[in-house]
């Protein structure tokens, strides 16, 4: 079950407090999700003709509009498609595990002349787990790339053309031997602020911390072998896994496991990976035109959406599968904070009615368009605690926030026990007489200061 929220931080520029959902479940979110991934992951590069390719663009738009209708409220794909403009950021913010929500499709509004596109071609699109830092620098001084021997045959191409461009610059790259140990030894040094690998890779949904980036050794690189590397997070490098399926995630035994959230916690400060198979050919091109652009002086979500835009070929799935984890304004540059420890987590900030102090990032320089940020929170057992209490990072002034929570109705069970207990009271109080009074009053006090708090912050 999904609810979301809808805000503003500045709320002359935008909603405040608009409330979507809940949307619930009938059947198992993680097959619903795994069946959408191979369905796309069989379209790639499997259009023989350009009638097959008008066939095979439909059922993708078809897939975009069955996970939108199906995962989100029909007033809040109203809201999204009358806002989406080319130049506005979108950051999802979620603690669910199976969705592409890159994939979600929303429908034309006649009125506002937008819809009709896919969510990571509406906005500027980026996702980032709650709770933890995002940084809006990348110095990329010196690159770590890793590819087997046997690797797809395009990929020598993308090498070449990636040591071509950052030989032109004033960067160092560096091949590491794609064996399982001199990974390890080289994640663990922390001498690499940015990380590319190049080659197949496995997604496990049923336990997603165990999937792999295959090496010649025969081994492969699991999300849980970063928990042996304290080095790796202390540059809070930029990491990039141009393979299948390595932006998928899944539960893990107390949150979210796969490669975005372990390469997050463990410190790095952004990630790039993909839902499903993409095609050899184009993951090379997205990832010449990746570097190209950072290097250029566009940030990274902008550098992503031209790399999408770039591979886009009619019928072929693989541009909508790569999904982005960054601060929308991350770009290459000179650190604007000194190195922080991996996973360290921000301090807490005030959201979803639990007051927390954030430790604020600089603000970033000015950027064209708002910036929404949608969180899509589970709301089963499991995700209780994720979802209370977690923090935004970005506060810039004219932003427009979507948070998905359960502070909607934590703020409605203290306001209904409040008015119980005064209906109690002006009755008379024979009920409250076999209780200490005293306990009461200290308790409607607590409950009413917290109810406020939750309603103005």
């Amino acid at each position: 079950m999904f609810l979301f929220r809808l805000d503003a931080n500045d709320r002359d520029r935008g909603p405040s407090h608009e409330t979507y959902g809940p949307v619930r479940w009938l059947s198992d979110v993680q097959e619903f999700a795994d069946e959408t991934c191979r369905a796309l992951a069989s379209w790639v590069a499997a259009a023989p003709s350009p009638r097959a390719a008008a066939v095979a663009e439909r059922q993708i738009e078809s897939r975009g509009l069955e996970l939108a209708r199906r995962a989100v409220p029909e007033a809040l794909r109203r809201r999204l498609a009358a806002l989406s403009a080319p130049d506005r950021r979108l950051q999802i913010v979620s603690t669910e595990p199976w969705l592409p929500w890159q994939l979600c499709r929303l429908e034309r509004v006649e009125a506002a002349g937008g819809g009709g596109l896919f969510l990571c071609e509406a906005f500027v699109l980026t996702h980032f787990p709650p709770g933890l830092r995002q940084p809006t620098r990348f110095p990329l001084e010196r690159l770590a790339i890793v590819a087997a021997a046997d690797t797809l045959p395009a990929a020598h191409a993308e090498l070449e053309r990636l040591e071509a461009l950052v030989a032109t610059s004033d960067r160092r790259i560096d091949r590491v031997e794609p064996r399982l140990p001199e990974v390890l030894e080289a994640l663990d040094s922390g001498g690499y602020d940015a990380w590319h690998f190049v080659g197949h890779a496995l997604f496990d949904p049923r336990h997603p911390d165990g999937s792999m980036l295959h090496l010649d050794d025969g081994r492969g690189l699991t999300p849980r072998d970063l928990l042996a590397c304290p080095g790796f997070g202390l540059r809070r490098p930029l990491v990039v896994w141009n393979g299948c399926a390595t932006a998928r995630t899944g539960q893990a035994l107390t949150g979210l496991g796969g490669w975005p959230q372990a390469v997050l916690e463990a410190g790095a400060g952004a990630f790039l990976g993909t839902s499903w198979a993409v095609a050899d050919e184009l993951a090379g091109r997205l990832s010449a035109v990746l570097y190209e652009q950072l290097l250029g002086g566009a940030t990274l979500a902008e550098a992503t959406q031209a790399g999408r835009d770039e591979i886009r070929v009619p019928g072929d799935p693989s541009w909508v599968a790569y999904c982005l984890y960054a601060n929308p304004d991350a770009r290459v540059g000179t650190p604007s904070r000194p190195p922080v420890g991996a996973g360290e987590r921000d301090r807490p900030t005030a959201e979803l009615g639990v007051r927390r102090r954030l430790a604020r990032l600089p603000s970033p320089s000015a950027r064209r368009g708002d910036l929404l940020r949608l969180g899509a929170a589970s709301l089963g057992v499991g995700a209780l605690g994720a979802t209370l209490g977690r923090t935004a990072v970005d506060r810039t002034r004219g932003q427009l926030e979507i948070d998905g929570g359960l502070g909607a109705g934590f703020v409605a069970l203290l306001v209904v026990l409040l008015a119980l207990a005064v209906v109690e009271l002006w009755r008379g109080g024979r009920w409250l007489r076999r209780f200490d009074r005293l306990l009461w009053c200290v308790g409607l006090a607590l409950a009413a200061c917290l109810a406020v708090w939750n309603l103005v912050s």
